[in-house]
């Protein structure tokens, strides 16, 4: 493919995840570094879906309000830094009917990282969201790169829905070992296991985002959905003890949600991307499995660790021995690196041959 083709991309970056928009711009800069531009399409059906600012005076506890306040908060931010930094289309499509009668002008669509493919709708049961399956328009190529289900099965009448969809991709690049099996069994093409696009990029990669910000260190940097709970509670309250240090809630603008990470002596946090950007910045962490177990919300946080030789950071309970041991235990991170190289090195080749092939 000539780099002077243009490349669309269909991905979350607006659902109000600091994860998601940081995946769509580190693809991007992937691209970038390819030698490609990209355009991100402005795709309205993003899960879970945005909350309406009045919906934040419905709480019926105080802990509810500062949850949905912050999450506002939080949606505001990041819907400003992806008009700010990435290169999104000039057309909004508001669903798949948009998309196939209006498609977005390229040569390569292309289906970015992050739980895309996870069945949250279907389970809900509405229809699959065909526009992550990129059924539309008349690109030459489709590619998905390091889509999730989020999950290790996918209920049977997905499989069925999704599968003339699958059929017709050029590559097929996933998150998740368990994501391949997954893709065998829908359609019995072979699929690749490939970085999320933030571990593609190193850390000086990021350093732009980061001009005008404050350099002070940060102790214990947390960031954990439903704070509250008593488990985390605990983890956190013995964590404190350990470092001597206070807790600093990462949030805010993406910038700062990222620097946050950036400079925290130890991170504490049940994010897929708050573990991927601990590595990406040597910060040592420790990761809070959510209930479920591998085969539930886990399953992208434990295959990222295994890979990587950190499956010893993760806990599921708050057990104050087993905490000690992670805040104590140092990370080797030279071998870190060492797989994480190789990994980088499969995924941007996997990235090259489909778009040049």
């Amino acid at each position: 493919m000539s780099k002077d083709k243009s490349i669309a991309i269909v991905t979350y970056y607006n659902n109000g995840s600091y994860g998601a928009v940081m995946q769509a711009w580190a693809l991007q800069q992937a691209l970038s570094k390819l030698g490609y531009k990209s355009s991100i399409v402005r795709y309205a059906m993003q899960y879970p879906l945005p909350s309406s600012p009045w919906r934040i005076f419905l709480s019926r506890s105080i802990t509810s309000f500062k949850n949905r306040l912050r999450d506002y908060i939080s949606r505001k931010f990041i819907c400003s830094f992806a008009e700010k930094r990435l290169s999104l289309t000039s057309n909004t499509y508001k669903d798949i009917e948009e998309l196939r009668q209006h498609p977005p002008k390229a040569e390569v669509y292309v289906c970015g990282s992050d739980q895309i493919w996870n069945t949250w709708r279907y389970d809900q049961g509405q229809s699959v969201d065909y526009g992550y399956f990129l059924d539309f328009g008349g690109a030459k190529k489709r590619i998905a790169y390091a889509a999730s289900f989020g999950r290790a099965t996918v209920p049977r009448g997905f499989q069925v829905a999704v599968k003339a969809c699958l059929q017709r991709f050029d590559a097929l690049g996933v998150r998740e070992t368990a994501s391949v099996g997954i893709v065998r069994e829908i359609c019995a093409k072979e699929a690749k296991v490939v970085l999320d696009p933030t571990l593609i990029l190193e850390s000086s990669d990021y350093s732009l985002l980061f001009a005008g910000q404050p350099s002070g260190g940060i102790g214990l940097a947390r960031f954990i959905l439903g704070s509250e709970r008593s488990i985390v509670i605990g983890v956190t309250e013995k964590l404190k003890t350990l470092a001597q240090s206070e807790v600093v809630d990462a949030g805010g603008s993406v910038e700062n949600w990222l620097l946050s990470i950036a400079k925290a002596d130890f991170v504490f946090t049940g994010s897929f991307h708050a573990v991927a950007f601990s590595i990406i910045f040597h910060r040592s962490f420790l990761v809070l499995l959510r209930d479920g177990g591998a085969d539930g919300r886990n399953v992208r946080l434990i295959n990222l660790l295994s890979l990587l030789g950190l499956s010893d950071r993760a806990i599921s309970s708050c057990s104050e021995s087993d905490v000690a041991a992670i805040y104590q235990r140092p990370i080797d991170w030279e071998g870190v690196e060492l797989r994480l190289c190789d990994l980088r090195i499969n995924s941007i080749e996997f990235l090259r041959n489909a778009l040049g092939g």
